[in-house]
């Protein structure tokens, strides 16, 4: 009975939530935080977790361990992806198996050596680089990684320059067209900056500014 009560009062309280995105944090009865969440629509994706519905071992066992949870509302989605995963890096929940090895969200790097590279990471550094992000998943990163090569030339291989520059030939990519060629040395480092400026300006989402530069 103890338990059809808890499981009635905790999706009594998750129904009152707001439809809008956040972080969820549920706590035992020591008040230790056990697993921490994200979702666009917080009262749904909450109040699952306390219906009659099927669920799997793992999440079963959670929710019986459940005795309350906080919760945070963001302003979008990729806010409280953030969020949940400075929450589960500081708490360390024993349910969330996906992030407890130090595995994070997505970041593309920009790097801060004389002639930058954009990169996909998992980790943000103390380093002179700048890091964009966290994005939903690995495939939208991606995505935006091969548009940036693509339209702007950036090189995609694993050579440094200048170290490289001059060393070998250009590869398929400088000859399809898609790679400036920084390896033949006929880009200069004003002209190489300018490409990374206009990069990162997308990053950032000023569109409108490198829509009338092109």
């Amino acid at each position: 009975m103890q338990k059809q009560e808890r499981m009635e009062r905790l999706l009594e309280k998750a129904n009152s939530l707001p439809l809008c995105p956040g972080v969820y944090i549920m706590k035992n009865s020591q008040g230790k935080v056990i697993y921490v969440g994200k979702s666009r629509k917080l009262k749904s994706r909450v109040s699952q977790y306390f219906q009659n519905s099927e669920k799997n071992l793992k999440t079963m066992r959670m929710v019986s361990l459940v005795e309350d949870f906080d919760y945070i509302v963001c302003r979008t989605e990729i806010e409280a992806l953030s969020l949940e995963n400075n929450l589960i890096k500081r708490h360390a929940p024993k349910y969330n198996i996906r992030l407890k090895d130090s595995k994070s969200y997505p970041y593309i790097k920009v790097t801060g050596e004389e002639y930058p590279r954009i990169l996909f990471t998992r980790s943000r550094q103390n380093d002179r680089a700048k890091y964009y992000g966290p994005y939903t998943g690995t495939a939208t990163v991606f995505s935006i990684l091969s548009l940036l090569h693509k339209e702007f030339g950036i090189p995609s291989c694993k050579r440094r320059f200048p170290r490289d520059i001059g060393k070998e030939r250009p590869c398929i990519y400088y000859q399809m067209k898609q790679c400036c060629g920084l390896c033949t040395g006929d880009i200069s480092g004003e002209e190489y900056a300018e490409m990374i400026r206009a990069a990162t300006e997308i990053l950032r989402g000023n569109t409108a500014k490198v829509r009338h530069a092109l």
